[in-house]
């Protein structure tokens, strides 16, 4: 899941809202 949706979440929430960070964090958490 991890490798999967990490680079999608990140390239998405990174142009978005700039903070990709918290996001990761919460998808390596789970």
């Amino acid at each position: 899941k991890a490798d999967h949706f990490g680079p999608a979440i990140h390239h998405r929430y990174a142009g978005r809202d700039g903070i990709p960070s918290l996001q990761l964090v919460l998808i390596v958490s789970n």
